[in-house]
């Protein structure tokens, strides 16, 4: 009887390492989304998330995915253009650049973001880039 409590223990304690194995406590919680699902072009190529944990990325085609945990919501830059990075500063505000065109989003009264582009305000000259694939905040600005 003593053998076969301790062989018991033994094989107890033996599974109980494997079940916690199993179990995949702590690790972080991932989700493939199909570009089907979301209704979006295949592309993305910039992430940035801000202080509420809302998830924005840079979409080929369909120019800021807003993503509140449960649903996709497609912000277009005008024009359509492929938008190819997004940047939420310290102060909260979400930038996006893409090709010929960059400025950033603010919600209105109901809380919509609303695009507002920055490149009507440059002179003729400044107005001549291509593609914005990076936005960086200075310190002091």
């Amino acid at each position: 009887m003593k053998n076969f409590l301790l062989s018991s223990l033994f094989l107890v304690t033996l599974l109980l390492p494997g079940q916690a194995q199993t179990n995949r406590a702590g690790y972080p919680f991932i989700r493939y989304y199909e570009p089907s699902e979301m209704k979006v072009a295949d592309q993305n190529w910039s992430a940035a998330r801000d202080k509420r944990g809302i998830i924005y990325v840079a979409n080929m085609d369909n120019g800021v995915l807003e993503y509140d945990g449960v649903e996709w919501i497609p912000h277009p830059l005008p024009g359509n253009v492929d938008t190819h990075v997004v940047f939420v500063d310290k102060r909260g505000i979400l930038y996006a650049g893409g090709d010929r065109q960059f400025g950033y989003f603010q919600p209105d009264n109901t809380g919509n973001l609303v695009y507002h582009s920055l490149v009507e305000r440059l002179d003729s000259a400044g107005r001549q880039f291509t593609t914005i694939y990076t936005i960086n905040e200075w310190k002091n600005f």
